[in-house]
């Protein structure tokens, strides 16, 4: 099976100048809950120099995976089939929210929270100080906004089919 047949979500994390880092243990604690659930961490290195060893050793201690994007449409593609987004990087929560799926920040600059008080259904954590539980639970919201949307979609479908035929009958009238 290829990544993209299982069940995922997608995490963006960093390394920062200076002395504040992610805090990787609280993280850690908030994502393998959903691990256990059988659903897979995909670590996406958006600037491989800032990224890539952090979201390395995230998917080693979570069995997840890292990607990093060669350009946006793979990244939407990327996203799009997620049942939600955790991250850092601006332009990854971006692409999420474009994607449609339920987004969660860790936010570390005051760009991220700037450009994200424009979107009322996104919860921005302080990366550096977060409550992992509330995290877990804030995922577990997303989870299930994703599997209620899905439902609804097929429901959906499935009325456009009933209406569909319904006006074919009318017309052999």
């Amino acid at each position: 099976r290829g990544i993209y047949e299982e069940k995922y979500f997608t995490v963006s994390v960093r390394r920062c100048k200076g002395s504040r880092q992610v805090n990787e243990d609280s993280l850690l604690h908030a994502l393998l809950p959903f691990v256990a659930k059988g659903r897979t961490p995909i670590f996406v290195s958006m600037q491989d120099s800032c990224d890539l060893a952090l979201s390395a050793a995230m998917a080693d201690m979570t069995g997840g995976y890292v990607v990093s994007p060669t350009d946006a449409p793979i990244l939407l593609g990327l996203q799009k089939n997620a049942d939600f987004a955790i991250g850092m990087r601006l332009h990854f929560l971006l692409a999420a929210i474009s994607a449609g799926i339920p987004v969660s920040a860790l936010s570390y600059d005051p760009k991220v929270d700037n450009v994200l008080s424009y979107a009322a259904d996104i919860k921005v954590y302080d990366a550096f100080d977060f409550d992992a539980e509330e995290l877990s639970c804030q995922m577990e919201k997303m989870l299930g906004y994703k599997v209620r949307r899905e439902d609804m979609r097929s429901l959906a479908l499935r009325d456009i089919e009933a209406i569909g035929q319904l006006l074919e009958s009318e017309e052999e009238l």
